[in-house]
């Protein structure tokens, strides 16, 4: 089974495949959150055709997947106990 991952290097990966979808001339804008990947410096390669727009820190009410990660909880992941991380992944998908 593979291990879902978010850090830098798959930030990279992604960023690098966005890129190859914006037209020629075009510069394509994402918003992102404070996640430690999405911050720029040393190991973050944002192509030079993306743009990353970060919301304000502590701001969840902007970002809709926060949304999401709240009914998540409220209903489908709560009250619960979990045998193994692969049980967590699978009750995160199941939902």
């Amino acid at each position: 089974m593979i291990t879902p991952a978010a850090n830098t290097e798959m930030m990279n990966l992604h960023l690098v495949e966005i890129s190859t979808q914006v037209a020629p001339g075009a510069i394509a804008v994402l918003l992102c959150d404070r996640a430690g990947w999405h911050k720029p410096g040393a190991n973050l390669q944002v192509p030079d055709n993306t743009r990353l727009l970060h919301l304000p820190p502590y701001s969840p009410e902007l970002n809709p997947m926060e949304n999401v990660w709240d009914y998540l909880r409220q209903n489908k992941l709560c009250a619960t106990v979990w045998g193994s991380y692969a049980d967590i992944v699978e009750a995160c998908r199941s939902a």
